[in-house]
């Protein structure tokens, strides 16, 4: 669970790469407004940043460099959060294609944040070929098309609230029998944080971190990131033997109405939200042990989000401190309409590891709100989860800026203990593929780093061997090995990782300077097996294991090619657009003036045509001038 275990904030100053890669655009911003900012200094707000959020495995997604470095990238971090939320779920593009899968994303295109905006600025003749990576729509549609899905595929945009809002969206759209299968995302890139007075919104962190319920608390941090989660019904994933992380018992989606203010949050509102969703999923709100709050930090809206938990469990239940309460933008910031699924992530994974986490950054409880009688306590260490009523079970709460709230009702998913590991030392097929040379080369480290750090330990050779040939995509680049036991695979692929070859010998694989490697096909410890390998390498899909299905297993994820796309902006533009500095600053605006017109015009001299078409005699001294 890495920082939400701890604690821990990810807050850091923007990376100065970024920075001096956006400055002059930034003064172009600056030195073309009709009234520039009195003070040009060039400031950035701490936050949650990722390093290189530029960067991209066009080819993989089916994009040429061109088309990937104009396409937004918003749409390029949710396609490829969408894509490995899909493969941990076990499902290779080929089980996909031309399935009734739904693709639901939250998002919404902010003033001054549209790449489309940046790319007009450097070449119009990019507007037209950047459409389709642009609009919007496409950042549900892009993914369905690459894949074949043939569900419902949209754009879900209520502020904060989208990715979450598309959860209920999809969670209905299951049920409805609309699709399948469904997959939900949200993202959020931050290209220029600026710290200025002109870009705040009211509800900026002083210092980037966000400190929900504490009493230093003054504001909401920026962070940045992508998140996917796969929906399908219980039943259905039960058959198919799918992971299941969490079940959704049910949601509910709900508006502020008449408030203080069209941004103002609602108690009231809230707590009916609750109520709602618990309704909806058919559960005892006392059962709740956890919710996972919006939780801004703002002086207003954290006071408020209490209160409104204190509202909604009031009719049930007079106890006291049993809920508790967290929120992931502690760790990672604000992504705003990437968030809610972010906090359905990390919900659920509360659930599976039925821990729950410390509230990063809290210290001293918010004198505004009455703990002592509340619902809710804020742990302030990880503490195992146990509960007295039944399953575990709890909530995510997200709230949009213009009043458009959901709630989600979790609870855990009781697997039945796993099978013991097969034992013995039948040869299995070890597979790996990568649309890349480095992909490929990446996934073997990878491979290499989880048996280091014992993330297979209590995985069997067979359902670990199983696990990768079903749910991981057979790509052009490829490798087999035929092993005996973990111990081999894991020494073998240590060697491969290190490419140390002779060490890792005898192995199969489509890259021709590797053929050396191969078994002799009348050594072969294995030939059935050996055989296998040969026709994988080949090109061939291998036929579905026999037998039951075995359990899934985690596994590393897909480790992408990845190349700068950015568009940079030129760094000749002052020249290029021959800007001089202006002799004075002129009004932004120029203020008309309307007086009454002093009497009808006089009619025209005999003799003289006037008609719509004709130069009208000049208008009488004092009133506006008017169609002749």
């Amino acid at each position: 669970m890495g920082p939400r275990r701890r604690g821990r904030n990810l807050t850091g100053r923007f990376p100065e790469h970024r920075a001096r890669s956006i400055e002059d655009y930034l003064r172009y911003v600056m030195d073309t407004t009709v009234r520039s900012p009195a003070d040009a200094t060039i400031a950035y707000r701490d936050g949650a940043y990722l390093e290189h959020p530029e960067h991209f495995d066009a080819e993989f997604f089916g994009m040429t460099p061109k088309q990937a470095a104009t396409t937004e990238p918003h749409l390029r971090h949710a396609v490829r959060a969408m894509y490995l939320a899909l493969e941990d779920a076990g499902y290779q593009a080929s089980r996909l294609r031309g399935s009734r899968t739904g693709v639901f994303v939250g998002f919404a295109v902010n003033p001054g944040s549209a790449y489309l905006e940046y790319l007009s600025k450097i070449d119009r003749s990019l507007i037209q070929p950047a459409l389709t990576g642009n609009v919007p729509t496409m950042m549900a549609n892009r993914l369905s098309h690459l894949l074949d899905l043939r569900g419902p595929s949209m754009v879900v945009d209520s502020a904060c609230s989208a990715s979450l809002v598309a959860v209920h969206q999809a969670k209905n759209a299951l049920l409805l029998g609309d699709c399948d299968t469904a997959v939900v995302a949200g993202a959020r890139i931050v290209s220029a944080p600026i710290d200025h007075p002109d870009t705040r919104i009211g509800i900026e962190s002083s210092d980037g971190r966000t400190r929900t319920l504490d009493e230093r608390a003054d504001g909401t941090g920026y962070g940045e990131g992508s998140g996917a989660v796969v929906l399908k019904r219980l039943d259905r994933a039960l058959a198919d033997g799918d992971r299941v992380y969490a079940v959704i018992k049910g949601s509910a989606v709900n508006h502020d109405g008449v408030a203080g203010g069209v941004t103002t949050p609602d108690s009231a509102s809230q707590a009916d939200l609750l109520n709602t969703a618990w309704a909806n999923a058919g559960v005892d709100p006392r059962s709740i042990g956890y919710v996972e709050l919006h939780g801004t930090a703002t002086t207003l809206g954290d006071p408020i989000e209490i209160e409104g938990l204190r509202r909604a469990f009031a009719p049930h239940t007079g106890d006291r401190g049993f809920c508790a309460v967290g929120t992931v933008k502690a760790n990672i910031g604000h992504l705003f309409e990437g968030s809610g699924v972010m906090g359905l992530i990390k919900a659920a994974l509360v659930l599976r590891h039925r821990e729950l986490p410390p509230l990063a950054g809290f210290e001293r409880p918010n004198t505004r709100i009455d703990f002592d009688d509340s619902p809710v306590r804020v742990p302030t260490a990880a503490e195992p989860w146990r509960s007295e009523h039944g399953p575990l079970r709890c909530g995510v709460s997200a709230f949009g800026l213009g009043g458009t709230n959901c709630h989600v009702v979790l609870e855990e998913y009781a697997a039945p203990a796993p099978a013991p590991a097969a034992g013995g030392s039948a040869p299995q097929l070890f597979t790996l593929s990568a649309h890349s040379e480095e992909s490929l080369r990446l996934l073997l480290r990878a491979y290499a780093d989880w048996f280091e750090r014992g993330l297979f330990d209590g995985v069997g050779l067979a359902e670990l061997c199983a696990g990768v040939r079903r749910s991981r995509a057979g790509h052009r680049h490829r490798l087999a090995l035929v092993v005996t036991d973990l111990d081999e695979l894991r020494s073998r692929l240590a060697a491969l990782a290190a490419n140390r070859l002779v060490d890792a010998a005898p192995f199969r694989s489509s890259h021709p300077d590797w053929a050396f490697w191969a078994t002799d096909p009348a050594g072969a410890a294995d030939p059935d097996a050996d055989a296998r390998a040969a026709a994988w390498v080949a090109g061939a899909e291998l036929a579905p294991d026999a037998g039951p299905a075995v359990r899934p297993v985690d596994l590393p994820p897909y480790q992408f090619d990845e190349r700068r796309a950015w568009i940079d902006f030129p760094t000749d533009w002052r020249e290029a657009l021959a800007l001089g500095a202006p002799a004075s600053a002129g009004p932004a605006t120029h203020q008309v003036v309307f007086r009454p017109a002093a009497g009808p015009a006089p009619p025209p001299s005999p003799g003289r045509g006037c008609s719509p078409w004709s130069t009208a005699p000049p208008a009488p001294k004092g009133c506006c001038a008017r169609p002749g």
